[in-house]
């Protein structure tokens, strides 16, 4: 489909105009588009129907039907769906909620850029809104069967300029789910996140969703899969001798013993080789439930502050007077932590720690007439200092 094309759907006369491709696979293509009577953007997933194999057809048949069903906070929220023949080719059309982007691609953004780890609240509402997606599915007897980052989108919040506070996680794509209480054998999902048991070919039950979910965990934890850079025939091998391992690294990332050991109590008993010794979702639901109570009371927000500067010296503002053209990186040290930012026409800058007198010295010396600092660890009794010897 191009860009602009105008879509009228037979069941309930909406139309929809295409504003861009967003993802394309060897059946199915997702495009960005806009309800032209609510105004309303969603996404559009369009399966490629007559290219499909007639059991294939079967079950793209049937993720429309499924999705239609979930209602969850958590599961991005069905629309619509209907069939269309163009040139003789037919195509199903599902149109559900449009997130910004998958937690895979939110992860790499957050990797690339100096491994910023997630702040321990935030981790664990995203823990919290996957887990309970699965616990809303389990309790339908429906098994997802492809839990992975891939298939999480993140919505950020409204007021998000750097597109890091993630306010929702929701579960997407049930193409390849099952509802029923039988027992299942079909070998089916994303290997770096596929149970043990599928790959041996063996019965397996909606535990294979938390061995998934317990391999996300992982990811968001370390901002890597647990199997990565793996193809399916080295991860069996991997599988073959098993153990879990944490970096030590993620010790001075996080600088949160309670936490830590929570965490990987908590992913070790979902990485379990036997699906029976795995708990329940709602188990760990429970468990995240009562994590994020206790460490709500431990954590502390530090208020940002802003310093604007004229071309000879810094003082206080409430809010940020230019947009941003970088991200801040938050470093887990107890320094103050400065984050350069400049108008557009300036260009950009590294993000670094450095003090005032460094940033000022650095835009005098490139001409540079304005801009303004971020302090993420708020106004310390060093940097008050440093605003006084100006």
């Amino acid at each position: 489909m191009q860009q602009g094309t105008v879509i009228i759907s037979p069941v309930t006369q909406n139309q929809y105009q295409i504003l861009e491709t967003i993802g394309t696979g060897t059946y199915a293509t997702c495009y960005a588009a806009i309800n032209l009577k609510t105004n309303l953007p969603l996404c559009l997933k369009q399966i490629h129907y007559s290219s499909l194999e007639p059991a294939n057809q079967q079950l793209s048949a049937r993720e429309a039907q499924l999705h239609a069903t979930l209602v969850h906070p958590s599961i991005v929220t069905f629309q619509e769906a209907f069939f269309i023949t163009h040139n003789e080719e037919t195509s199903l059309l599902i149109l559900i909620e449009l997130c910004a982007c998958s937690l895979e691609e939110h992860i790499q953004l957050r990797k690339c850029h100096s491994n910023l780890t997630f702040p321990i609240l935030t981790l664990l509402y995203i823990f919290q809104d996957i887990i309970s997606s699965l616990s809303y599915l389990h309790s339908k007897k429906i098994i997802h069967r492809d839990v992975a980052s891939k298939n999480l989108l993140c919505i950020f919040a409204e007021n998000d300029v750097y597109g890091e506070q993630i306010e929702k996680v929701k579960l997407c794509d049930f193409g390849v789910s099952n509802q029923g209480n039988q027992l299942l054998k079909t070998q089916i999902g994303t290997p770096q996140t596929m149970a043990p048991e599928i790959f041996d070919n063996l019965s397996y039950s909606n535990k294979c969703d938390i061995w998934s979910c317990g391999c996300v965990f992982y990811e968001i934890l370390t901002l890597k899969p647990l199997f990565e850079n793996m193809n399916m025939v080295q991860i069996i091998q991997q599988l073959d001798n098993f153990k879990l391992t944490f970096d030590p690294i993620l010790e001075s990332q996080y600088q949160n013993f309670e936490f830590l050991s929570f965490v990987f109590e908590l992913v070790t008993s979902m990485l379990q080789l036997d699906q029976n010794l795995r708990p329940e979702a709602k188990e760990v639901e429970i468990q995240i439930l009562n994590a994020i109570q206790r460490f709500s009371k431990v954590e502390k927000s530090v208020e940002k502050v802003y310093l604007d500067f004229d071309g000879d010296k810094f003082f206080k503002t409430e809010e940020p007077t230019f947009s941003p053209q970088i991200k801040p990186v938050e470093m887990k040290n107890k320094s103050p932590i400065l984050t350069e930012k400049i108008p557009s026409k300036l260009g950009k800058l590294d993000s670094k720690t450095m003090s005032l007198q460094q940033i000022k010295q650095k835009w005098k010396s490139e001409g540079q007439k304005g801009g303004q600092v971020e302090i993420l660890s708020g106004l310390t009794p060093e940097l008050e200092e440093q605003m006084n010897r100006q």
